[in-house]
């Protein structure tokens, strides 16, 4: 990351939201997120996913859902890290684009 003049934080919060197929690869992240400093926030199947790896993080909705989701999460500036995964399917891939959209348009990594 030094090259592409990328500051790294040295703790803060990251927000996970992956697909199914990459759940295994997401926990790896997470894990190295975790050891780090940084707090989890993930949508609530992956939030699961990492309860059972012993992970800890903090469920935050999907689009649409009641309450604080994570688009606020983004908009909000809570996140110096979103992770999100492409999925199969229309509603997960308009969703999806508009995390990533969401989170270049506020200045995030995405």
């Amino acid at each position: 990351m030094i090259a592409s003049g990328i500051q790294i934080p040295n703790d803060g919060t990251v927000l996970l939201t992956v697909a199914d197929k990459d759940k295994e690869e997401g926990l790896e992240i997470a894990r190295r997120f975790h050891s780090i400093g940084y707090h989890i926030l993930a949508t609530e199947g992956t939030a699961n996913y990492l309860k059972q790896a012993s992970i800890p993080s903090s469920v935050v909705g999907k689009i649409g859902e009641e309450g604080k989701n994570l688009l606020d999460v983004i908009r909000n500036g809570e996140a110096q890290f979103v992770i999100n995964t492409l999925t199969k399917g229309k509603q997960p891939a308009r969703d999806g684009f508009r995390i990533r959209r969401e989170s270049v348009e506020n200045g995030w990594l995405a």
